[in-house]
């Protein structure tokens, strides 16, 4: 009874928890609205729950540990987000990025005060579930708090910089690429039939463009260039070189008794292996 429950619950809240999940934008009365639809329905779930007795420990577990916080943290999440609206500051830029901090470091002081649960959910450890996930336990919605509170970090986040990700990876500076392009199209094509690298079309020409977006790079008729790097006497020259720098990266690294030496100067002496 209680796992049906449980499963109607989550199922008569899944649009909501599905825009939250997509980052979907919406503000006041709607975080409400939303918040009192669960806070509903988790009364629902709670007064089954109540009076169900668990056929094993592992199922108690396994329900206050794992099914629960799923549907749990939306609701902890939007009393976060409700809270957050009531006491949202007016005023220019600095003010709001104030608060945006003021909110983040609760964050922050709330981890540091319960590390070691922010430790053992992270670590995927169950030596002490018996004691956590249990009806009489008053840590049994932790992982819950836990999931809330990074939904609510990355919603602090886009709070601070709402633009797209498309936009603001053009605040990061530019990759380039020391190679030859021919080597790019060997990497590409290796790290993509290898199953290594993918896009999320399948498409190895949309796979191309991005890391030509990455690099800032033109690889032209890549198809052409694959083709001529099949035909030659050793098709793989990049991969065996990359092979002999590992080789040398690693003898290096062996010798290297100072580990303060700089970045620059330990790449000098890798390059002078390979010669």
């Amino acid at each position: 009874m209680l796992w049906k429950k449980l499963q109607l619950v989550k199922t008569k809240f899944k649009s909501i928890s599905q825009l939250i999940d997509k980052g979907t934008l919406f503000h006041g009365a709607a975080v409400k609205d939303h918040l009192y639809t669960h806070n509903g329905l988790l009364k629902e779930l709670d007064d089954v729950e109540n009076g169900f007795e668990f056929a094993n420990v592992s199922d108690e577990i396994r329900y206050f540990k794992i099914e629960k916080p799923i549907f749990v943290k939306y609701g902890i999440y939007l009393h976060k987000r409700y809270h957050f609206y009531l006491h949202e500051p007016i005023g220019f830029k600095d003010v709001k990025y104030a608060y945006l901090q003021c909110e983040m470091d609760k964050l922050v002081h709330y981890q540091n005060e319960n590390a070691e649960m922010y430790e053992y959910y992270r670590s995927g450890n169950g030596y002490n579930d018996s004691d956590l996930f249990n009806k009489n336990s008053s840590k049994r919605d932790i992982f819950a708090v836990i999931m809330a509170s990074y939904m609510f970090e990355d919603y602090l986040y886009s709070e601070k910089d709402p633009r797209p990700l498309s936009e603001k990876l053009m605040d990061i500076g530019k990759l380039k690429w020391n190679g030859t392009k021919v080597e790019l199209v060997e990497l590409i094509y290796v790290l993509a039939y290898a199953g290594k690298i993918e896009h999320e079309s399948s498409e190895l020409n949309l796979l191309v463009k991005e890391i030509e977006t990455l690099f800032d790079i033109d690889l032209g008729n890549h198809s052409r260039t694959f083709l001529d790097i099949k035909n030659r006497y050793e098709p793989s020259k990049l991969l065996v070189f990359l092979q002999k720098v590992m080789q040398v990266v690693v003898e290096t690294l062996d010798e290297q008794v100072d580990n303060r030496k700089g970045r620059n100067e330990l790449i000098d002496k890798i390059k002078k292996g390979l010669q």
